[in-house]
């Protein structure tokens, strides 16, 4: 008779601390409920904006039109490196999925680490679309490089292949050393 009470103790006992360790691991985990529900939208926000900036840069490459053919590598880098924009991009995708899964399952430790980790890839996607702008221009340079070699001055005009009449560059350096010279004389 005397065991019954004993076994009836030690349940409770035993069901009371593993109900206090539930509640324990609860009351860790929803310090992270609030700031994982908190930045979430704000995840949300930050992977749509680099996905309308990768798609911005896909419309300027698209329109992109280059004779010279070093600019016309410069805006194929910058493809590859579009490509891994979306790489970057998608890793954004997968862990927001992730984050919204864990918080439904209420692991919100995780699910706030998750959060967390998309600030890597948010970071490569800024990067990689810094360096698609830097291409474009480094192109854009070459080709009017390119185009201002291919153009025909004579005297103070000049012309390219559509006979497009412009004012040589150098005109102005021309007129100020010509005035300086008339001057010193």
């Amino acid at each position: 008779m005397c065991q019954i009470p004993i076994i009836i103790f030690s349940v409770i006992l035993l069901f009371g601390i593993l109900g206090m360790q539930e509640s324990y691991a609860d009351v860790s985990d929803t310090v992270y409920k609030d700031h994982a529900y908190s930045i979430k939208s704000y995840y949300y926000n930050l992977e749509s904006e680099l996905k309308n900036g990768i798609i911005s840069a896909e419309i300027a490459l698209s329109s992109a039109s280059f004779e010279n053919s070093d600019a016309k590598k410069k805006i194929d880098t910058a493809w590859s490196i579009r490509q891994m924009a979306w790489v970057s991009n998608g890793q954004i995708e997968s862990n927001l999925r992730q984050t919204e899964d864990a918080l439904s399952h209420r692991y919100y430790k995780y699910a706030y680490d998750k959060l967390l980790q998309i600030e890597n890839s948010a970071y490569s996607v800024k990067g990689d679309l810094y360096a698609i702008i830097k291409e474009i221009k480094n192109a854009q340079v070459l080709e009017k490089n390119y185009q201002e070699s291919k153009k025909s001055c004579i005297l103070f005009f000049c012309y390219g292949d559509k006979d497009t009449y412009t004012t040589h560059p150098n005109t102005l350096q021309y007129i100020k050393n010509d005035a300086m010279f008339r001057n010193a004389r």
